[in-house]
């Protein structure tokens, strides 16, 4: 006998792995459209929904080393999509801001996303309502297993402790 909720579960499971494969394919092409890396996009993305960023909250948040966050900020400053403020000799006071140009140019920015949700999404307040509280909901279960995933990374990178000396050496 089928049972039709697993039928459900089992669509549900293969239409997210679908639409994660469908955003990395996206962000993938509008950094190629641009000559960026993807983790350009998404650094402009990041900043964009922050507002501002210090560049080592931008490096937390992207998972990459303070040098090749570096090296994104640098690119985005280059083509004009970032603006780094502040910052006189100490990179802890530089604040980072998504340009008016990025902000409007971008297939990333907020504007195009509203835009395109509406156009899919032409469901009843409450309907909408119901799926952005689902929708955040996989956000921060998938945010804590990245988080998890670095831990463990980190620590398969972190150096044996020295060995202690016997007490009696």
């Amino acid at each position: 006998m089928r049972d039709p909720a697993g039928d459900v579960d089992r669509a549900l499971a293969d239409g997210l792995a679908r639409l994660a494969d469908a955003v990395i394919g996206y962000v993938a092409a509008v950094a190629a459209s641009r000559g960026l890396a993807p983790s350009d996009v998404r650094a402009v993305g990041m900043i964009d929904r922050a507002g501002m960023m210090r560049p080592g909250e931008l490096a937390r948040a992207l998972g990459i080393s303070p040098s090749g966050t570096t090296g994104v900020i640098n690119r985005l400053v280059a083509a004009g999509l970032l603006r780094r403020d502040g910052g006189s000799g100490n990179n802890h006071d530089v604040r980072l801001t998504v340009t008016d140009e990025a902000a409007a140019d971008l297939p990333l920015a907020p504007s195009s996303r509203i835009d395109a949700a509406r156009e899919i999404i032409d469901w009843p307040p409450d309907e909408r309502e119901a799926l952005v509280k689902f929708v955040l909901c996989l956000v921060e279960l998938v945010e804590r297993d990245v988080e998890a995933m670095r831990g463990k990374v980190e620590s398969a990178r972190a150096p044996e402790p020295a060995p202690t000396p016997p007490r009696w050496a």
